[in-house]
This record gives C-alpha cells, sequence and structure tokens, in this order.
C-alpha cells in the first residue's frame, strides 16, 4: 500500500496519529471481534502481561458481544473501524457519519474510555474522509509498521518484517480476521517475543 501521508492535503495529515510515545510500542488489530483468531490474540497477550488496542468492526460486536467485552475486561483498548469494514474514501458524509456513530456506540456500551479513535477500513483515506472524521470529534490512528499479515502466511516472514527495525513509538498494524486465524497465535508470539528480547515495552494506545 502506497504511503498515504503524502496523498493528502498537509494540514488534515497533521491531524492523523502515525506513531505514539516514545516509551512503548504498540500492538493494534483490526477487524475483529474475530470467534476464532481473537480468543487466540488474548490468550498470547495474557501470556506475555502485556495490553493492546482493537479496532473493531460495529457489525462484528453485534455477533460476537461476550468476546468484545473481554477485550475491554482484560485491559486492552477498543477504537472503531466502521460498521461494516465498507469503503468510505469518496463517500457521503451521512454514510460516514453513519458507519462511524453506529460502532462508536456500540463500543461505548463497553468501556467507560471517552477517546474516540478511528482507523478507516482498509487503511485508505481521502481528505474529505479525513475532514469528516475530525469534524464528527473522532481521532484518526494509522501507523508506523505494517506486519503484512493480511497478505502472508509465513509466519516468521511476518514478524521478522514486523520487528527488523522496530523502535519507540512505532505503532504495529496486525488483524484478527478469518485470514490471520490460523496463524496469529505464532505469528503474534513470534513478534511479542522478538520486542520484549529488544527491550521494548508494550502499551496501548490510551493517553496517546
Amino acid at each position: 500500500m502506497a504511503d498515504l501521508k503524502f496523498l493528502v492535503a498537509e494540514p488534515l495529515t497533521r491531524s492523523i496519529v502515525w506513531r505514539g510515545a516514545r516509551d512503548s510500542i504498540y500492538l493494534t488489530f483490526d477487524d475483529g471481534p474475530h470467534p476464532e483468531a481473537t480468543p487466540t490474540v488474548l490468550r498470547v497477550l495474557r501470556a506475555h502481561k502485556i495490553h493492546a488496542t482493537f479496532f473493531l468492526v460495529g457489525a462484528h460486536i453485534e455477533r460476537h458481544r461476550a468476546l468484545a467485552q473481554s477485550l475491554v475486561q482484560e485491559g486492552h483498548a477498543l477504537g472503531n473501524h466502521g460498521y461494516a469494514h465498507r469503503p468510505l474514501w469518496f463517500s457521503r458524509a451521512s454514510t460516514i457519519a453513519d458507519e462511524l456513530h453506529r460502532t462508536q456506540r456500540l463500543i461505548d456500551a463497553l468501556t467507560s474510555s471517552t477517546t474516540r479513535w478511528v482507523r478507516p477500513p482498509y487503511s485508505r483515506f481521502d481528505p474529505f474522509l479525513l475532514a469528516a472524521i475530525r469534524r464528527l470529534g473522532y481521532r484518526c490512528v494509522m501507523y508506523s509498521v505494517d506486519s503484512k499479515d493480511y497478505r502472508l502466511q509465513d509466519s516468521h516472514l511476518i514478524a521478522a518484517r514486523a520487528t527488523k527495525n522496530l523502535a519507540g513509538g512505532d505503532i504495529i498494524l496486525m488483524h484478527d480476521n478469518d485470514f490471520t486465524a490460523r496463524t496469529i497465535e505464532r505469528t503474534l508470539s513470534n513478534v511479542v517475543e522478538i520486542a520484549l528480547a529488544k527491550g521494548l515495552k508494550f502499551s496501548t494506545l490510551s493517553g496517546v
């Protein structure tokens, strides 16, 4: 995927969060909750006593509400990934508002956090979408490290890619969905173990 920072107007890109504080790194997961992948992710995170941020799809919250609730109960943070995981670039303002607000109501029912993070579906946006996100009271959070786990199936290759130049402040993109369900345990374990061996600390996006 092209570096989208350079495809939109500079004032709008300044509103995007690409990195966090340098004292931590930040695991983020898109597309959940997923009945197989998400519990696997939770097991790995629990085993290492670390926390992450999950960008949830509204329709998936409705289907797996108890699983979404368990994310909060285990100390993870939640973000908004739209309701139907439909492309939102070149969309009407009313469509964008419905997708985000509908999902945010579901998230608000799960957590007391007042932070309103959005990661656009497919990580794609245009100036109109960025302006709408800001106008509606959300913060757009992207990432500095793309693991490509939505495209690759080799756990070791994915982990090597994600951790090659990993440094404090990096936000890592991963997925808990159909495609990653069979590989996420080994992939995530590899990423976490390599990062910890480098002396890096994991945090949620809370406070970023």
